[in-house]
């Protein structure tokens, strides 16, 4: 906001400003207020909060009157920020209330959304997470909350269960569907697009080689029949160079008149000695 040739109109600096003040709404506001002149030879600065109510109230005058205008000629540039967010409306609070009472949080269904979930160092660290793309190690996020422990209430009654993060109690055998994948990475509030399948089963391949999944039964033959995962540990001894952990080449889906169990599941094609800690991340 510029205040050009006040001396020359004979007006007041306080008189001015408070004019100025007044026709972009700030009457009554308090403001933080940065004047600045600027000549060939002088450059001064001015900054202070003053309450924008009577600008001609000795408050403002003495604001004003800790610099030295004397001698000085415009222009005159006043930067002005509110230091206090204005009063909403009763109609905008009841519409930010309305949608929030809209929102709604995905519901996966087959699991109960879990508030937090265990994470060690450990795995930050690992060679097998870095190798990880952006999308791939969100996908691995996203599966670690799908984990499943004892609940406080089940503990404290003595049914003789212990909670051993290492072990979650659907460890050895979790699903993950596709849907739900491409359901939580497409949330209304998220700006990026969701993941297309061939990006989910590669990244699902991904976390199998490195040595964070395997595969107990392999989905798509009828509705409802989805694939299904085991946590593994092999992560932890994995290095980049090794060959993949686990892979898919060699499973069959039970079909038509094939006998189940018949397939031969996960083969592994890395160092496969027990992994102390369990299964899970």
């Amino acid at each position: 906001m510029n205040i050009e040739d006040h001396a020359q109109a004979g007006i007041p600096l306080g008189k001015a400003l408070a004019d100025c003040l007044g026709r972009i709404g700030m009457t009554g506001q308090e403001a933080a207020v940065k004047i600045g002149v600027s000549q060939p030879t002088v450059s001064n600065w001015l900054s202070g909060k003053v309450e924008v109510g009577s600008m001609n109230s000795g408050k403002v005058r003495h604001f004003l009157g800790q610099f030295q205008w004397a001698g000085v000629t415009p222009p005159i540039l006043v930067t002005i920020r509110p230091t206090t967010k204005p009063a909403k409306s009763r109609a905008m609070m009841a519409q930010q209330t309305q949608r929030v009472t809209k929102r709604t949080h995905i519901n996966l269904g087959w699991q109960p959304k879990p508030k937090v979930f265990w994470l060690v160092p450990e795995l930050i660290n690992s060679d097998a997470y870095r190798e990880l793309s952006k999308f791939e190690s969100d996908l691995l996020l996203f599966v670690m909350t799908l984990r499943e422990y004892p609940s406080n209430k089940k503990l404290k009654k003595g049914k003789g269960l212990s909670r051993d993060y290492w072990n979650p109690l659907n460890g050895h055998e979790i699903t993950i569907p596709m849907v739900a994948v491409a359901d939580f990475f497409n949330r209304k509030d998220m700006r990026r697009t969701a993941p297309n399948s061939s990006t989910i089963t590669r990244a699902m391949n991904k976390l199998m080689q490195v040595g964070f999944l395997s595969c107990v039964h392999v989905g798509g033959s009828g509705k409802g029949d989805m694939s299904k995962y085991r946590l593994e540990n092999n992560w932890r001894i994995w290095k980049k160079g090794d060959p993949p952990c686990f892979s898919k080449a060699g499973l069959s889906r039970v079909k038509g008149f094939c006998v189940p169990g018949s397939g031969k599941f996960y083969r592994s094609v890395c160092n496969t000695k027990t992994i102390k800690g369990g299964n899970a991340a």
